[in-house]
């Protein structure tokens, strides 16, 4: 399933569609959106930013010639956290690229490494 995900936070008075397609399977698409949803507002205390809510996942229709744009899939790669200073951190390897990126204590969220920190990094190729 090729879908587009309408969000809103607490700023905007209307919720708005994200420009990116996303491809799921049809069955767990909805879980898998809350959960990306639910990894950007974790990101948020780090980051900043303004949480959001998944208002619904829209389909995009049949022979649409868009670029899907799928998010990395991240393993992790070492047996143990690993500690530099009082900081402790995962690596991680994206299964279908090949770029790397560290997990910071105990977050969900991944920050890529120096070389794939680009914006054309962002989602797998």
């Amino acid at each position: 399933m090729r879908f587009r995900l309408k969000v809103k936070d607490d700023l905007r008075a209307e919720p708005w569609i994200e420009s990116t397609i996303y491809e799921h399977e049809d069955s767990t698409a909805r879980a898998w959106a809350e959960d990306l949803v639910k990894q950007y507002n974790d990101g948020i205390p780090r980051f900043g930013g303004v949480p959001r809510t998944l208002v619904e996942i829209l389909p995009e229709p049949e022979g649409t010639s868009s670029p899907t744009k799928k998010p990395h899939e991240w393993e992790k790669t070492n047996a143990v956290t690993l500690q530099k200073g009082n900081r402790f951190y995962d690596t991680h390897t994206c299964k279908n690229c090949g770029i790397t990126a560290k997990s910071f204590g105990l977050s969900t969220s991944k920050k890529r490494d120096a070389p794939w920190r680009s914006v054309k990094y962002e989602f797998c190729k």
